[in-house]
């Protein structure tokens, strides 16, 4: 895995939408057993302001897991990243999230506005990845 890439994640992944609300991680790097805290705010229906946590539990060379802690409204889940060498040369950045809202406060924020939220969010993380690691502008 990009040292660059792991290095630049939480600065990469923070990201604020005007009107809807925003996410920041901790600066921490990213090292098997990291416990990441992670802040999210939203403001569209009902302002509200969550910190959850996720621990890296597999980091590969080409890419990590999040498995998520009971305060993260995806639990129990994991979010793993990856890149992936395509045949034509080209790397391609994945996201692959899997796991169950934290019973009912966690469905009915995800239905609020959360999951709008959090889509904006990862294609946030994978354009901020895609023009300054890749250096791809599209």
């Amino acid at each position: 895995m990009s040292d660059e890439l792991k290095k630049l994640f939480t600065d990469l992944a923070d990201y604020t939408n005007i009107g809807i609300g925003g996410i920041s991680f901790e600066d921490k790097p990213i090292r098997d057993g990291a416990r990441i805290e992670i802040s999210t705010w939203l403001t569209s229906m009902l302002p509200l302001t969550k910190t959850f946590h996720v621990v890296v539990t597999d980091l590969q060379p080409k890419g990590w897991t999040f498995t998520t802690e009971s305060d993260h409204v995806f639990y129990p889940g994991t979010i793993t990243f990856s890149i992936v060498e395509t045949n034509d040369g080209q790397l391609e950045f994945q996201i692959d999230i899997l796991g169950e809202t934290s019973g009912v406060s966690g469905y009915i924020g995800f239905v609020a506005g959360g999951g709008q939220f959090e889509d904006l969010t990862w294609e946030h993380l994978e354009k901020q990845i895609r023009t300054r690691i890749c250096g791809n502008k599209k």
